[in-house]
């Protein structure tokens, strides 16, 4: 038996492994495609009526707890004046605690509060839960908003990170709330002005480890798409040369097309791991969507090779048509195929020249008269031969 613990290990074994939860059935999967709901009936027992907490009465008969109801029981089965009231929700505790730790995990850390209603668990799953009271004294509104912010970065963590990155990530996180909660409970007379300030720049190297190991899994999803897209590219580009091959019909000018669409390919998929190596890759991570099995990063991966083989084939075009002056060596076909891939690959691996040559494609088609722009991507860039550079007197 794997993964138990040896509790007394002359009597028994302790099997510490988590159970998978229960498959759905063909009917409820099918309710659930069709975009609806099975109501399950209440499980629990009937409490009746609470009236310090009426939702703990929903929390135990629906028989799914959250840790608010945890909380709630636990501060109101110490303090709570009525008599019966208080033998009630004692009774139900376990019965909450159990409910919550079978749909979010058995509770790693957790802190309750003696004074005040505040709590904060974090589970086994490294999901962090807060909760914090209405009638909190002394107000301490920096504490309070610096526990939200643990929560957002909380957040953020669970569904941005690894696992092993994300659990240590929870574990300084939750370390700056245990520190706030008891901040918040203690005296502010006894307290150094300099704790909330100490607390923040935790809070703040917890949210760049946050951010580093985000990044870094971000572009590993980027990456492994840009090279599912490259390979099938490279896929589609043989059958296409294959059956160009076997029904004859393979020209010169084809086959510089497909040399040309594969360097512009490749290009690109080499740009990225040569820019992560480098350190130069950057990645905006507030435009990604923060659970990261939802995001699309494979398929923005998959679709830079698709451009790097778009940009090469306009790039080839522009070249061909003589918009760029350029020495095409018609007298060696064979330099004259190497430059159209390299163009292509130059294309592909990097946007910025693209970018300038269909500038200057630009400035060809304009004519004599053309204005070379002072401003921009293209600024710098040599008019052709009569050009009046923008604001340049007339000779």
């Amino acid at each position: 038996m794997t993964h138990a613990e040896a509790a007394e290990p002359s009597r028994f074994l302790v099997d510490r492994r988590r159970r998978a939860a229960p498959r759905p059935s063909r009917r409820q999967r099918l309710v659930e495609r069709l975009g609806y709901r099975l109501y399950t009936p209440p499980s629990g027992p009937d409490v009746g009526f609470l009236q310090s907490a009426p939702e703990l009465a929903g929390a135990i008969r629906s028989g799914h707890a959250r840790f608010t109801h945890v909380a709630l029981a636990g501060w109101l089965g110490r303090t709570v004046a009525d008599a019966q009231e208080r033998e009630t929700v004692r009774a139900r505790y376990t019965e909450l605690l159990a409910d919550f730790e079978r749909d979010a995990g058995p509770m790693c850390r957790w802190y309750f509060g003696e004074k005040e209603l505040l709590a904060a668990v974090l589970t086994d799953d490294d999901a962090i839960s807060v909760l914090i009271g209405r009638d909190i004294r002394p107000c301490r509104p920096e504490l309070v908003d610096l526990v939200r912010c643990c929560q957002r970065i909380g957040y953020q963590a669970w569904h941005r990170l690894a696992p092993y990155d994300r659990r240590l990530c929870q574990h300084m996180v939750f370390s700056v709330i245990e520190e706030a909660f008891r901040m918040l409970e203690g005296d502010p007379a006894n307290e150094d002005a300099t704790c909330v300030e100490a607390l923040a720049g935790r809070l703040r190297e917890a949210e760049q480890f946050m951010l580093r190991c985000a990044a870094r899994r971000a572009q590993s999803h980027y990456l492994i798409g840009v090279l599912r897209g490259a390979a099938a590219i490279a896929a589609v580009l043989a059958v296409v040369t294959l059956g160009l091959q076997v029904g004859g019909e393979l020209s010169r000018f084809r086959g510089t097309l497909l040399l040309v669409a594969m360097a512009g390919a490749v290009g690109a998929a080499i740009s990225v791991p040569m820019r992560m190596t480098s350190g130069s890759f950057r990645m905006n991570l507030p435009t990604l969507n923060a659970e990261m099995k939802g995001t699309d990063l494979h398929l923005v991966g998959a679709l830079r090779p698709a451009m790097g083989l778009v940009l090469a084939l306009a790039s080839y075009a522009v070249v061909l048509a003589g918009l760029v002056p350029m020495d095409k060596n018609a007298d060696d076909p064979g330099k004259q195929m190497a430059l159209y891939v390299a163009i292509a690959f130059l294309a592909g691996f990097t946007e910025r020249f693209a970018q300038d040559m269909f500038v200057r494609s630009g400035m060809g088609l304009q004519g004599v008269m053309g204005d070379s722009p002072s401003t921009g991507p293209s600024a710098g860039l040599a008019p052709p031969p009569g050009a009046q550079p923008r604001g340049a007197p007339a000779a």
